[in-house]
């Protein structure tokens, strides 16, 4: 008896389990999509848009083939046209697992910032620069050559465009993410899409970097 009991509550569990999750998700959509209409953007579930438009080239994006791009805001923000997004992808290894990152796209003219890409510095980081890996330090910014990880196509030009106050605003924004490639600027954190009421401080946090850059 106690045999066919625990096969029930497995099978009531694996059945129960992912439509609850269908729940949550669609509540948090509805919120998302109440908050797109207060705040005059688009919102789009299934984030068609931003995954056409960037193509190859950003780290972030080539980190596994399975992949999940959804619940996408568009407008505009501090003169400049931006979308928002989650995105997932399942690592492998000691990764094993789903990964969550909220990510910010704008669209830059061609040529207006060099290719780079800054993220938190941690032991693995400075193993993998012992051995050579690429990384900008500033001898006059001990905190912030201590704390992330900076590499780019352009030594010269990335390094001047990581001036103090760049580099400051990094140093007081702890966890932050940003990369540019091409014709696309992206600025994330390694965590899920926030709920409507933490979207505007996201939103601002990844604009004034924005706007820092091209000052």
């Amino acid at each position: 008896m106690g045999a066919w009991v625990m096969i029930a509550f497995v099978v009531v569990l694996g059945v129960g389990v992912p439509v609850i999750q269908r729940v949550v998700e669609n509540k948090r959509r509805i919120a998302y999509s109440q908050y797109a209409l207060v705040h005059g953007l688009k919102f789009d579930a299934d984030c068609g848009e931003p995954r056409l438009s960037i193509g190859d080239g950003f780290e972030l994006f080539s980190r596994s083939w399975r992949q999940v791009w959804r619940d996408a805001f568009s407008g505009t923000r501090g003169g400049s046209a931006f979308q928002a997004f989650e995105f997932r992808y399942l690592g492998g290894g000691r990764g094993r697992g789903w990964h969550d990152s909220s990510v910010i796209l704008w669209e830059i003219p061609e040529g207006a910032c060099p290719q780079f890409i800054v993220a938190p510095e941690d032991l693995g980081d400075k193993i993998l620069q012992f051995f050579g890996t690429q990384d900008f330090d500033f001898p006059e910014d001990k905190g912030f050559s201590d704390g992330f990880r900076l590499q780019g196509s352009n030594e010269l030009a990335v390094r001047q465009l990581f001036g103090p106050a760049v580099r400051a605003f990094c140093l007081s924004h702890p966890g932050m993410y940003a990369a540019a490639h091409g014709r696309h600027l992206i600025f994330w954190r390694e965590q899920a899409l926030p709920e409507p009421a933490y979207l505007d401080p996201f939103f601002a946090e990844g604009d004034a970097f924005r706007q820092l850059l091209f000052k």
